[in-house]
């Protein structure tokens, strides 16, 4: 518990500091403890009663409320401190600094991450303005208005043509005027109304040189190569020491090395799978990526996954819904056969005290429905009610494949389910879905002990991920009947199996 408190709390205040750079004067740290304090405050509740009570509704619900709303009034206090009229200095500072905080959020925020080294305060000279309405043809964008920010143009007005012809239209228009000079944002408002942003090209400094897109490929496949061997490295020694048999000896003992393997390999391909999905898709949709990096950790599961790196951002909603869709299935195609053939090699136990989700040697399959239907067409009779499972060490890979997808899946910031539900639902949708899931998944850890570390973790996760350049268009039918299937994967996955059902198959 106290090692997920560490490794939480530092993955939060990276969040925090990169959230509120630039937009607000409020103390890092004091925003950290503010959203560390619910976290905190469970873990001091769990140390102190153990882990098999879980901590009472009335200790975690006002905590999951009230901090959240402290840490929005922290920063709108730390904007209102901030002087109205930019200096010279201040010039040179990231956008959100000069932005209005009234504006539409989600493009500035785009901007700033895509923001080159200096800012002008207006993008667009008088006669640039003026040839600006050539560029939106009334048939298409009736252009009534364009407001100016330091580092983004916005232009408001009416969608006359279908949203995928207007963005393709709009932006050849302003290729052939500025040439590659601006990226084009095609959003909603919050009043529902589209309207495009311009922002600067982040591929161009200043003085319109190119920069490069991604590091030498060389230096990847260095980086790539070294992080998947002292990754294999790790798994194989946690594997291992999950494994461990008191009899064999690390140091002495090549056996209890080998004893790691399995586990090794099949979770690494598991975490490879699920990034070159990824890779493929971005690839695919021409979003400049970098080779999938594997992060060791010699604790634990012996990793803290992998991630591939997108130096773009995603040009509309069909492209966000591919890099998060392909990357979770990925994974759980190759994490179910694991686990169906592990369950195969696995034996059936009586349970062992501290039976559940997370102890290996006696894992309940009746806390899932998925883990409950998988095993008994795995093990038929031999599964019967009240028993548990002691896993093979490619089951455990496997194991922990599928609920690794299942977090993937969850519909939060720029995890898969987060692009898979914004690409579907757009930003108001995807917003309400995400603050559903945080409740969701607080409901589950007051239920079951085990997921009160991703209730902590799900805390700070933003709603909802960046927006794609075109954020309007809509996805096929094809696509959102696939997310729907993505989204049902995760419910079977993370609920308990009924008792109807148990009842069924015993």
């Amino acid at each position: 518990m106290i090692v997920w408190l560490v490794l939480i709390g530092i993955v939060a205040y990276f969040i925090v500091r990169q959230s509120v750079s630039g937009i607000t004067r409020a103390s890092v740290w004091v925003l950290w403890l503010v959203m560390m304090a619910p976290a905190l405050i469970w873990t001091a509740w769990t140390l102190a009663n153990g882990p098999g009570q879980p901590v009472p509704p009335w200790l975690a619900l006002p905590p999951f409320i009230a901090c959240p709303l402290i840490y929005v009034w922290l920063v709108q206090q730390g904007r209102s401190a901030r002087p109205q009229q930019p200096t010279n200095g201040d010039l040179e500072s990231p956008i959100s600094v000069l932005a209005d905080p009234s504006s539409p959020a989600e493009a500035l925020a785009l901007a700033q991450a895509l923001g080159s080294a200096k800012i002008s305060p207006r993008l667009l000279d008088r006669t640039e303005e003026a040839s600006l309405q050539d560029c939106f043809p009334w048939s298409v964008f009736y252009l009534s208005s364009v407001e100016h920010r330091p580092q983004a143009a916005l232009c408001y007005g009416q969608l006359r043509a279908e949203p995928a012809l207007a963005y393709r239209t709009v932006c050849d228009k302003i290729r052939q005027k500025f040439s590659d000079r601006f990226l084009v944002i095609f959003q909603e408002g919050q009043n529902g109304k589209p309207f495009f942003a311009l922002v600067p090209n982040p591929q161009r400094t200043p003085l319109g040189q190119a920069l490069s897109k991604e590091p030498p490929l060389w230096k990847q496949v260095v980086w790539s190569v070294g992080l998947l061997g002292l990754s294999l490295l790790s798994m194989t020694l946690m594997g291992a020491e999950m494994l461990r048999n008191p009899k064999l000896d690390l140091v002495r003992d090549w056996a209890f090395i080998q004893s790691g393997a399995p586990y090794a390999i099949g979770l690494l391909l598991v975490l490879g799978a699920h990034e070159l999905g990824h890779y493929w898709a971005a690839k695919r949709h021409r979003v400049s990526v970098s080779l999938p990096l594997f992060i060791p950790i010699p604790a634990l599961l012996g990793t803290l996954g992998a991630f591939t790196p997108l130096r773009s951002p995603m040009p509309h909603r069909r492209a966000m819904f591919d890099v998060g869709f392909w990357g979770a299935i990925g994974g759980l195609l190759v994490a179910l056969p694991l686990l169906v053939w592990g369950l195969a090699h696995s034996t059936v136990v009586n349970p062992l005290p501290g039976s559940g989700l997370l102890n290996w040697r006696s894992i309940d399959p009746s806390y899932s429905i998925a883990l409950t239907l998988i095993s008994k067409a795995t093990l038929g009779a031999a599964l019967t009610p009240g028993k548990a499972i002691a896993l093979h060490p490619i089951a455990l890979a496997g194991y922990i494949g599928l609920w690794l997808g299942a977090f993937h899946l969850l519909p939060l910031g720029s995890l898969d389910g987060g692009r898979i539900v914004r690409a579907m639902l757009g930003t108001q949708g995807a917003m309400l879905v995400g603050h559903i899931t945080r409740f969701a998944v607080l409901a589950l850890a007051l239920a079951r002990s085990e997921f009160l570390a991703l209730a902590l973790l799900v805390f700070f996760l933003p709603a909802i991920s960046q927006p794609a350049l075109d954020d309007v268009t809509p996805l096929d039918d094809r696509r959102d009947g696939l997310g729907f299937l993505a989204l049902a994967l995760l419910v079977l996955v993370v609920l308990p199996a009924p008792r109807l059902l148990l009842s069924w198959l015993s």
